[in-house]
């Protein structure tokens, strides 16, 4: 009987072993998110101490709201809620970023998953924004041109697109950079590999696929969003300048009832891949998509801006947008939302994959 070699004895490696570990790469980017975190934290910092501080300096408008000559107890009472609750909201944004980096450097199978989403969804969500506001440029842009005074000086139409041009390129660059690290680093193989190799359990992310997924964290944001908006309507609504430019407190309140739940039951929905989750999604996206039209034509920001005590050179550059301005950005924005929400009905067809 012939014996094989030595070097053909040896077992063939699997391709989990092959694979480089990635642990030393998911430490770094786990810290970088735990710094983001941090500084996240920060802001509930600046809402809790610096904001009443800054309060002192708004300038005294004509609007329905307490200004600092109006009494500044009664302006802090007034915007209380809103530096609490926005507080809160980047207190749970610094939490959710700071545990996804210890999941990150923990290698957890969850942690890379949810970090490629969220990649996905900021870097949509930024290019969204920036090709939105493309829409509202050529009027910003006019009214620069306007001189404040006559005989002051102006910049000219050229230069004043190319500053927009290379100022929006910049802010692209630099806001896009955070998405984009994550779906580089987290969409690596050897990065899922390490993460499978040390977190074996299963999880409920492994059935989620990950477009789903993104669309999950946007619901689940949008709900914590809608948490905070309730008290800070009903804070406003009682001001008479306010109260006559926006829809009635009556259907407000119906829709906030109806949409609260309806959005909780939709996030869980979809993290058990339940059909109900994206029928529900669906209508949810479709009224958000009509509210969000219907402001746009009927909603006069300037009205709403002066009752809030705007300064008057921003009401003034707010008057030169003209009204509906927002109407194109939301219609831009809506219209693929909704087509993203039709496409992830595949998803449900057939078993998750990842």
């Amino acid at each position: 009987m012939s014996i094989a070699p030595p070097h053909l004895l040896q077992p063939t490696p699997s391709s989990s072993s092959v694979a480089g570990n990635a642990s030393g790469l998911l430490t770094v980017v786990g810290i970088c998110l735990i710094l983001g975190g941090l500084g996240c934290g920060t802001a509930v910092i600046g809402y809790t101490f610096a904001l009443p501080m800054l309060i002192q300096s708004v300038p005294t408008g004509g609007g329905s709201v307490p200004g600092p000559a109006d009494g500044l107890d009664a302006m802090q009472e007034t915007m209380r809620p809103v530096m609490i609750l926005n507080s809160i909201t980047y207190g749970a944004v610094a939490l959710g970023v700071a545990w996804l980096g210890i999941g990150s450097i923990r290698a957890r199978r969850w942690a890379w998953k949810i970090a490629l989403a969220l990649g996905w969804l900021w870097v949509a969500v930024i290019i969204l924004s920036v090709i939105s506001y493309s829409f509202i440029f050529p009027k910003l842009m006019n009214s620069f041109s306007v001189p404040a005074s006559p005989g002051a000086p102006t910049l000219s139409g050229p230069v004043l697109t190319a500053i927009m041009i290379v100022s929006a390129g910049i802010g692209l660059m630099f806001y896009l950079s955070p998405g984009v690290m994550l779906i580089v680093v987290y969409g690596l193989r050897n990065v899922r590999l390490t993460c499978e190799r040390q977190d074996p359990n299963p999880c409920w992310t492994d059935r989620v696929p990950i477009p789903v997924l993104s669309f999950w964290l946007l619901l689940m944001f949008s709900l914590f969003t809608l948490l905070e908006f309730s008290p800070v309507y009903l804070g406003f609504i009682k001001f008479p300048g306010i109260s006559g430019l926006l829809p009635r407190p009556a259907v407000v309140l119906v829709c906030l009832t109806a949409a609260l739940p309806a959005l909780g039951l939709a996030c869980w929905d979809l993290a058990s891949m339940r059909i109900r989750g994206w029928w529900i999604s669906l209508f949810l996206c479709l009224a958000g998509c009509a509210s969000l039209i219907w402001n746009g034509f009927n909603l006069d920001l300037v009205s709403l801006n002066r009752e809030l005590n705007m300064p008057e050179e921003d009401l003034k550059l707010l008057e030169s947008l003209g009204k509906g301005a927002l109407l194109l950005p939301t219609i831009f924005i809506s219209i693929p939302i909704l087509g993203y929400v039709i496409w992830l009905k595949r998803f449900f067809q057939r078993p998750a994959q990842s």
